[in-house]
């Protein structure tokens, strides 16, 4: 993860297009199969494919067959703070991506959007943006701290450098504690296909 310390652009603006991507609204998601299946009283296995309690078959392209999604936490909190980054815009914003076929487990991995929040996705992508993890999310990293907060914050009319990588680097881990506190246990994830609502678990290493 590219180090964030030694931002100098100004701190760009809240993601605007959190809202325009359904697949980006905010939450995480996903879960464990459903197999309720059609085996005997034998124990024989149910055919092949996740089975509702209907009997229907779960599409796998479908955001209904995730049940939870498995997360580090610590990737939440360092992708939040490189996210905040005074000089990263969106063509390097870090986003958790959910490829079908999905399963009940879903374990996202970390890209990078090429463009925006839309292009160079594979079909039925979803986009989860990291701050979707963290209860009030989008306040959370309008507070990250920059440059910019450290000149606001100091006493100083004209802080030296030393004075603001100090000011930053105990502002920084105050900060990601506060993300390590408000991770959310669910979110509501949305896609061409609908929305549902995931369980989220934190695992480190996962």
């Amino acid at each position: 993860m590219p180090s964030d310390e030694k931002d100098t652009s100004i701190e760009p603006a809240a993601d605007a297009d959190e809202t325009v991507e359904p697949s980006e609204t905010n939450a995480g998601t996903d879960g464990e199969t459903v197999d309720e299946g059609t085996g005997s009283e034998t124990g024989t296995e149910p055919e092949s494919g996740d089975q509702e309690e209907d009997g229907d078959e779960i599409d796998p392209e479908s955001i209904d067959a995730i049940e939870t999604i498995v997360v580090d936490p610590e990737d939440v909190v360092e992708t939040a703070a490189y996210n905040g980054q005074e000089d990263i815009g969106r063509k390097g914003k870090a986003v958790f991506g959910l490829t079908p076929p999905f399963e009940g487990t879903v374990e996202p991995t970390i890209r990078h959007l090429a463009d925006d929040s839309t292009e160079s996705k594979a079909e039925n992508e979803v986009h989860l943006r990291p701050f979707r993890f963290v209860a009030k999310g989008q306040q959370v990293i309008e507070q990250r701290p920059t440059r910019r907060l450290a000149r606001e914050e100091l006493d100083a009319d004209d802080p030296d450098e030393a004075t603001i990588e100090a000011w930053i680097d105990e502002a920084m881990g105050a900060w990601k504690d506060h993300v390590r506190e408000n991770l959310v246990g669910s979110i509501d994830v949305y896609s061409a296909h609908g929305m549902a609502f995931v369980d989220v678990e934190y695992e480190e290493g996962g």
